[in-house]
């Protein structure tokens, strides 16, 4: 069970370690968009995150927390209000400068509390982008548990 969870948790510090090397994610970031048509093309044309949870099951939803004015809200890039501004994971995930730390948290897409990797995204020059929050599927880790029981049963 231990190799099991190990693996669903390094593929997903994996992606999170591609989202560093982003280079259209960083563009998106950066944008000065003139209209909000300019922007939902931008986000329209982004197919990374949803690419990374269609692949890997073990992926529930990927969130960019990134403070662009110009950038409208979306189920993966998220202007962050003072709310999350002043969170301890948000205030933690800058002070690790690009740490992975994991997190059992709720969010307000869902109703119960999942598992998520949080960590900062600096572009290539250091300056703070943001802070991905890679939400684990419970499902996934629940079949981990559910085939260790199986297991153990015989």
């Amino acid at each position: 069970m231990e190799e099991r969870i190990q693996s669903l948790l390094s593929t997903v510090n994996e992606v999170s370690n591609q989202l560093c090397v982003d280079e259209e994610l960083y563009q998106i970031a950066t944008t000065q968009f003139e209209s909000p048509l300019e922007c939902i093309e931008a986000l329209n044309d982004y197919k990374t995150f949803q690419e990374y949870e269609n692949t890997y099951p073990e992926i529930d939803v990927i969130k960019f927390y990134v403070q662009n004015d110009t950038l409208l809200n979306s189920g993966h890039f998220i202007n962050p209000g003072a709310r999350d501004l002043h969170s301890l994971w948000y205030s933690q995930a800058k002070r690790n400068n690009g740490k992975v730390q994991w997190w059992y948290m709720s969010d307000e897409s869902y109703s119960d509390s999942r598992l998520a990797l949080i960590r900062s995204l600096y572009n290539y020059d250091g300056e703070f982008m943001g802070v991905v929050k890679i939400y684990i599927s419970n499902r996934a880790l629940l079949q981990i548990l559910e085939q260790e029981k199986t297991l153990t049963a015989f």
